[in-house]
C-alpha cells in the first residue's frame, strides 16, 4: 500500500511538472509570437513612412532640383562698383579703434570672415601670407569678424595674425557692404572707391577680384 501511494505521489509529481513545462514552453512559444508581430509592424510601419517621405520629396522637388518652399541658396552681392566705400570705425584685436578713413591714399583689400568658418580661417593663411611678404605690397589688409571679443582674440593667436582682425557689432559693417557669405573681399582704392569685390577662399580667386585692376599688382603666395 504505501509502495502504491509513492508510486501515486511520483506520478503526480511528473504529470504536474510536465504540465508546468508545458505551459512555460506555450508562453515562451507566444511571447516569441508577440515580439515577431511586433518587429513585423515596426518594420511595416518604417517602410510606409520612408515611401511617404519619398513619395513627398519627389512631389515638392522643383525642376531646378531645389525643393518647393526652401530657402534659395546664399550668394554674395555686395555693392555696385565704382561707389563709395561705407565709412566704419572698429575695434581692433590686441587694442585701439581702426578707422578705414585712416587707410585714405592705399589700396586695400578688406576682408569679411566668421570667426568659427573653416573656410575663413584656411583663408586667414593666405592674408597672413600677403603681409608677411618682405617686399613692398601696395594693399593694405583688413579684416572684419563677427561674434565676440574673446573669440576673435583666440582667433588672432591661433593663426598669428600679422594683419589687423576688427570686430564688428552682430553684422552691421556686413549689411553696408551688402555681404552675405565668408569670406569676402572688396578691393579699395586710394581714393577709398569700391574698384572689385567678390567671394574668395584662395589665392586664385584673389586674383580674380585684382584682374581688372591692370595698373595696379599684388603679390600673393
Amino acid at each position: 500500500m504505501l509502495r502504491a501511494c509513492i508510486t501515486g505521489n511520483t506520478s503526480s509529481f511528473a504529470n504536474a511538472s510536465a504540465l508546468f513545462f508545458m505551459k512555460g514552453l506555450d508562453m515562451i512559444v507566444v511571447q516569441m509570437i508577440m515580439l515577431s508581430l511586433i518587429l513585423l509592424s515596426s518594420f511595416t510601419i518604417l517602410i510606409v513612412v520612408l515611401s511617404a517621405f519619398r513619395l513627398l520629396t519627389t512631389l515638392t522637388r522643383q525642376p531646378d532640383g531645389t525643393m518647393l518652399g526652401a530657402a534659395p541658396p546664399v550668394v554674395a552681392k555686395g555693392i555696385d562698383i565704382g561707389t563709395q566705400a561705407p565709412a566704419f570705425t572698429l575695434p581692433q584685436v590686441g587694442g585701439g579703434m581702426c578707422a578705414l578713413r585712416d587707410y585714405q591714399g592705399q589700396h586695400v583689400l578688406l576682408t569679411f570672415v566668421h570667426p568659427r568658418s573653416e573656410t575663413c580661417k584656411q583663408f586667414l593663411v593666405y592674408l597672413n601670407a600677403i603681409a608677411d611678404l618682405k617686399e613692398p605690397i601696395r594693399y593694405s589688409v583688413l579684416v572684419i569678424s563677427s561674434e565676440g571679443v574673446d573669440e576673435n582674440v583666440r582667433l588672432a593667436m591661433d593663426y598669428d595674425l600679422a594683419i589687423p582682425l576688427l570686430i564688428q557689432e552682430g553684422n552691421a559693417i556686413s549689411r553696408l557692404y551688402n555681404v552675405n557669405a565668408v569670406p569676402y573681399v572688396y578691393v579699395i582704392d586710394e581714393e577709398q572707391i569700391i574698384r572689385s569685390h567678390g567671394y574668395a577662399t584662395n589665392t586664385e580667386d584673389i586674383w580674380n577680384i585684382l584682374s581688372s585692376l591692370q595698373r595696379d599688382r599684388v603679390t600673393v603666395l
